[in-house]
């Protein structure tokens, strides 16, 4: 089965299902998760799943997003252990998309990646000197995007840390879906996610810009996601750790508790067995 991260929706749904009045046509368990036999997980979750579809789009993003806050909530929220190192910056020289799609655009991967990706926009001057930019963001990598429809959509030079995208050669024609597809594109060259087992626009070979097209959704297959972290070391950058307060718990680095639903999760991870083991003592085997 393909496996692939898309980019501009909401990602997963969990294990929990919560209430939520706020949504009250989506179906609630009737008893707990575990009490359900595996015919009635499945009858409830295509009965679920068919009443999210029925949803105006904008209330389906709102209700998965819902959901996992209230996951996260539940297992106390997140905690980061350490901050990572280094970024990449996506430098913006032009007013025809504006930064803020951008940075919405990146910021999924740079989530699910653990990775800084930062928007900020720049001048000319700035983006003639690319080392001095870097040196002076203090990032380890740089996407410049420019509208000049004299120069080609890509450009790539990762020995030199930077590509660049022109939305000049495709702003008038489908130029929102396109602009974020080089945006990934431009990511993904940079940093070897190049090439996959399955077709896909964004690592494969494009000749024109009306094959970014042939994708509608924005999407990268997970055997090139998961080329990024070799490579990504290789450029100084180092992913930040986090978790929920219940998986750092269970990991033995979790903080102190600072509100009673961590409190609670602490002490549930660190009780003593009710029934502990007992090994009785074999004096043949003994030494």
């Amino acid at each position: 089965m393909k496996k692939v991260i898309i980019f501009g929706t909401a990602l997963l749904i969990g294990s929990y299902v919560f209430a939520d009045k706020q949504f009250p046509s989506i179906p609630e368990m009737e008893k707990p998760m575990n009490q359900m036999t595996k015919a009635e997980l499945k009858a409830f979750y295509a009965k679920r799943r068919a009443a999210i579809e029925a949803l105006p789009k904008e209330q389906q993003e709102a209700y998965r997003e819902k959901q996992k806050a209230d996951r996260i909530a539940y297992a106390g929220g997140i905690v980061r252990k350490s901050d990572g190192k280094g970024r990449i910056i996506y430098a913006n020289l032009q007013d025809a998309v504006s930064i803020n799609d951008i940075q919405k655009t990146m910021s999924v991967l740079a989530k699910y990646l653990k990775i800084r990706i930062d928007t900020l926009n720049i001048t000319k001057e700035e983006a003639n000197d690319v080392k001095k930019l870097l040196h002076d963001q203090k990032a380890q990598a740089v996407v410049i995007i420019v509208d000049n429809p004299l120069d080609p959509s890509l450009l790539v030079a990762p020995e030199d840390k930077w590509a660049k995208i022109n939305i000049g050669k495709f702003k008038d024609q489908n130029a929102a879906h396109r602009t974020q597809m080089e945006l990934l594109r431009a990511f993904c060259f940079l940093c070897g996610g190049i090439g996959s087992e399955y077709s896909n626009p964004l690592t494969g070979y494009v000749s024109s810009p009306a094959q970014l097209d042939d994708s509608p959704v924005a999407q990268l297959p997970m055997d090139v996601v998961n080329r990024f972290t070799p490579y990504l070391k290789q450029l100084g950058i180092v992913p930040y750790v986090e978790a929920t307060y219940r998986k750092a718990c269970r990991e033995g680095w979790a903080p102190a508790p600072t509100n009673d639903v961590q409190k609670a999760i602490w002490d549930k991870v660190h009780a003593l067995p009710q029934k502990p083991m007992k090994i009785e003592f074999d004096a043949k085997k003994g030494r």
